[in-house]
């Protein structure tokens, strides 16, 4: 492989990371609804990333609450615990879900893998690299 080779690849991968930087802010910067997902969402997305460190009873609320979007009171009937029980398994298993986050960033840089094997896959017709991108999102 020569120098202008490794140039050609590692240039666009350093503007991938720019990119990916941005999908950092846009999905896991504190910005509201607006400007990225929301709190459900991002909820959501940390329990598929988290759900298996929970104990069951918190990932079974979470899911309940997060994914299915039923009611304290309807989470609570169908779990046979008390309300203020399901809305103390939800705070603290969504309290533990964003500590994970903040120190392994598992999704965020999930994220970003994905993003960089999408923009290589579009953008290279190296057949290595190409082979390494679709490994990496699952193709």
């Amino acid at each position: 492989m020569t120098n202008a080779h490794i140039r050609n690849i590692i240039t666009p991968v350093k503007k991938i990371t720019l990119q990916a930087s941005f999908i950092q802010a846009y999905f896991f910067a504190d910005k509201g609804a607006a400007n990225g997902l929301d709190a459900r969402e991002r909820i959501s997305l940390l329990l598929d990333c988290y759900s298996g460190v929970l104990s069951g009873k918190q990932r079974d609320s979470l899911e309940l609450y997060y994914n299915e979007d039923l009611s304290l009171s309807e989470i609570a009937e169908q779990t046979g615990i008390t309300r203020q029980a399901v809305s103390e398994l939800i705070k603290h298993g969504t309290e533990r879900l964003e500590e994970l986050e903040n120190l392994l960033h598992v999704c965020e840089n999930g994220f970003k893998m994905r993003y960089a094997a999408e923009q290589i896959l579009a953008r290279s017709d190296d057949p290595v690299l190409v082979s390494a991108a679709r490994e990496l999102i699952g193709e």
